[in-house]
């Protein structure tokens, strides 16, 4: 298959989606609302894990967890309260430009979360969870500003977690 013509590749759009997409997923790690609202469509669809894999429209399904998420910092006793924030990394993402406009885009990526949990017997553990993820990046030409209409995330279970698994059903 012949690679695409010249002008579905533009370096400057691309750094620009990670960018957006980074920020977006810092803003979800942070609980922070405002800056996710900012960064999608008020309709935006998503199929996830915490949907059943069912497709969910628009803000009002991601707010519930924002609010949790507040509603359990602000009640979580002292030890949790003293646990470093969960960092995460965008492993290997690829940016797709959709149209010769460049109105639209694609990206996929591995997303890392690493976090630390206290166990029942107050010891720190790293812990890291792992999702595949693609998001559709279109530009809303009236505001000159990208907007993310569409996301389908899948968790990846950890080679430990699966051998486990494995190993449980002999």
């Amino acid at each position: 298959m012949a690679p695409l013509p010249h002008i579905f590749t533009d370096t400057k759009l691309e750094t620009t989606i990670v960018n957006l997409t980074t920020r977006l997923v810092q803003s979800v790690a942070e609980g922070d609302l405002e800056t996710y609202a900012s960064l999608v469509s008020h309709d935006m669809t998503a199929f996830e894990p915490e949907s059943g894999e069912h497709q969910v429209q628009g803000l009002d399904f991601h707010k519930f967890y924002f609010s949790l998420a507040h509603a359990q910092s602000a009640t979580s006793p002292p030890p949790y309260a003293s646990l470093p924030p969960a960092t995460t990394t965008l492993v290997s993402p690829h940016v797709r430009i959709l149209s010769s406009d460049r109105c639209s885009a694609l990206i996929t990526y591995v997303r890392l979360v690493q976090r630390v949990k206290q166990t029942p017997e107050g010891t720190l553990e790293p812990v890291t969870t792992t999702s595949q993820e693609t998001r559709v990046w279109e530009l809303d030409r009236k505001e000159g500003a990208w907007r993310n209409v569409h996301f389908h995330r899948s968790l990846v279970k950890a080679p430990e977690v699966i051998i486990k698994e494995v190993k449980a059903k002999l």
